[in-house]
């Protein structure tokens, strides 16, 4: 499986898990499927650096932006991109925070608000729930895939 089929199936896989949270009335099944909805996210996100670092011709495996980042000789638009919407109240600064309280136990998380529910600025004042995560990290993977030229 290429890198490219492995961020696709994991998206998709994540547009299941959240399809399926909102139509389930049984609240510990919503949970778990937001919980694996992010984390299917994450590893799309994973999936993608490791995209761009094969169209680079690097062959180890990066485990995040930074160790991208290292094994390139320049910073690509794809990693400026990146970086951009891992602060600045982007999408990705607001993934890598939900991954963070997915892995802390539930009695933190019930305090905090669960996952699907956490209501997370868009740099716009709006909040931002999970399918709207999923649709601008799709978009963003997508857009990203389009411009990215071959080295």
């Amino acid at each position: 499986m290429s890198w490219s089929s492995y961020v696709n199936e994991n998206l998709y896989f994540a547009r299941l898990q959240l399809d399926s949270s909102s139509s389930e009335p049984f609240r510990p099944r919503q949970i778990a499927a937001e919980t694996a909805a992010v984390l299917f996210l994450e590893r799309a996100y994973y999936g993608f650096l490791n995209e761009l670092a094969h169209k680079r011709k690097i062959k180890e495996t990066v485990n995040n932006l930074e160790d991208l980042e290292r094994h390139l000789e320049l910073e690509s638009a794809e990693v400026r991109a990146l970086k951009a919407l891992k602060s600045d109240n982007g999408w990705l600064e607001y993934l890598l925070k939900l991954v963070a309280l997915s892995r802390q136990p539930r009695a933190e998380l019930s305090q905090q608000g669960e996952l699907g529910l956490i209501a997370v600025s868009s740099g716009e004042g709006a909040s931002l729930n999970l399918c709207q995560l999923h649709a601008l990290m799709k978009q963003t993977i997508e857009e990203l895939r389009e411009t990215s030229t071959e080295w």
